[in-house]
Formats: C-alpha cells, structure tokens, sequence
C-alpha cells in the first residue's frame, strides 16, 4: 500500500471535519465549500482520479482568499500578541478570524501536495 492511499484519505477526513467546524460561522457556505472541495480532490485522487483543470480551480481560488485575508495577519503579527489569535473574536478585532481563516486555508493549501504530486506522475509516468 502506497503512503498516498493512507494519507489522502486522511486529509480528506480532516478538510471534513474542518468543514463541520465551519457550521456555525457566520458565512458556514464558502468554508465548508472550500474544505469538502479539497477532501474531495484528496479522495479522487487516492483512486487515480485526478483532474488538474478541478486541482488549479481550487489551488487559485485559495490563494486568492489567502490574498484577500492576508492584510488581516499582517495587522496581527505587525500589531498584536501573538496570544490575541487564541482569544475571543469581536467586530473591533476582526483580524482574529482573518488570521484563523487564513491558517485553515494555508493547512488546506498543503494538504493538496499529495493531488500536485500525483498530478506530476500522471503527466511524466516512471
């Protein structure tokens, strides 16, 4: 059993559970979105069933809201404790959830190696 066929599945389980997380957010939608499209990229792609046209949609629409929450964690590293992201979030400190936002998009980021990965294989077999 190759290391991917372990590892996918259980990223996959993680951006789920990511995902369950996001349910009582106030915009649960677009995060459960992002966190079951990358299980489902990690899934298909544990069964040889990569899509590089779905993999770049989703890398891109990542870093585009890595982008747009970026001014977010600037302001924190820039300005606040490092403690704050772990405090309680208000209208006043919206950069805690930006910073929060941007940490799970960043894990999510990384957990597609394995799907670019197998991308490359696919299109230079051994």
């Amino acid at each position: 059993m190759k290391i991917n066929q372990i590892l996918q599945p259980l990223f996959a389980a993680v951006m789920v559970y990511f995902g369950y997380l996001q349910m009582n957010d106030p915009d649960p939608f677009l995060w459960v979105m992002v966190y079951v499209l990358v299980a489902g990229l990690l899934i298909f792609s544990t069964f040889e069933r990569r899509n590089k046209y779905a993999f770049w949609a989703v890398v891109g629409s990542i870093i585009v809201a890595l982008l747009v929450l970026s001014p977010g964690v600037w302001h924190w590293i820039m300005y606040e404790s490092a403690a704050d992201v772990l405090g309680e979030m208000s209208l006043d400190r919206k950069y805690i959830e930006e910073t929060r936002e941007f940490g799970g998009l960043l894990i999510a980021l990384i957990m597609l190696l394995p799907v670019y990965l197998g991308l490359r294989k696919d299109k230079n077999p051994e």
